[in-house]
């Protein structure tokens, strides 16, 4: 556990401590805000000076309780002014850690460990997914084949394939390219193209799908004019 206290530092606790979380897994979507939390036994009232709380993911420390206090000059910089354990939490016996605006680099494993008359930790996963669901779309004409060309463009994670078919359903063949859309959002560019001899007032549809987390499929819908 790395840049928490060692196992000698808690060598004079009760190892009947122990702590307990009401989920292992969290999976929340890109730019929102998630509370992670693990429970600790509070046979009277709380003492906060005598409560220590850690909160660490992988190498980045985010939390550190000690003496009834926040230490916020420990806290990595990633996390600077959106991530705060809930005070008023502690009182119900709950180390509560909150999130604001989840990026891509939130995900992975936290672990949070408590010290009050004995210590403990536990794991916990943060998974981050961001849906396709600002999807923008145009369409132009080739002057030469009459051909229209209809794209499909949005950003998310993890990378999605695209769909095309018509009103009748039936699947047809476009392009798609994928790129990184920057590197401080970590998020996919999925730019999509569909090339058609049509007639007017025909539609199609472009659907973004990602396999991982069905639920973030979105659907365009693209009337010629």
């Amino acid at each position: 556990l790395r840049n928490f206290p060692s196992s000698e530092d808690w060598s004079s606790f009760s190892s009947a401590f122990t702590i307990t979380v009401s989920k292992d897994l969290y999976v929340v979507e890109y730019g929102s805000n998630v509370t992670m939390e693990c429970r600790f036994p509070v046979e009277e009232q709380l003492d906060l000076v005598s409560l220590i709380v850690y909160w660490e993911m992988e190498d980045k420390k985010i939390i550190q309780f000690v003496n009834g206090k926040e230490d916020l000059n420990v806290q990595h910089r990633s996390y600077n002014h959106r991530a705060q354990l809930l005070k008023d939490h502690l009182f119900l016996g709950k180390a509560s850690l909150r999130i604001t605006n989840v990026t891509l680099g939130d995900a992975g494993v936290y672990c949070c460990l408590i010290g009050y008359g004995g210590a403990d930790y536990k794991r916990i996963t943060l998974k981050v997914h961001a849906p396709y669901r600002k999807i923008n779309q145009r369409i132009s004409v080739d002057p030469v084949t009459s051909e229209h060309e209809l794209m499909c463009q949005a950003e998310g994670y993890p990378t999605a394939e695209v769909i095309w078919t018509d009103s009748d359903y039936q699947v047809l063949r476009g392009q798609t390219t994928i790129t990184n859309s920057n590197t401080e959002t970590k998020l996919f560019n999925v730019t999509s193209t569909l090339r058609v001899n049509t007639t007017a007032n025909a539609i199609f549809y472009c659907t973004f799908l990602q396999r991982s987390s069905p639920e973030g499929n979105s659907t365009a819908e693209l009337i010629i004019p």
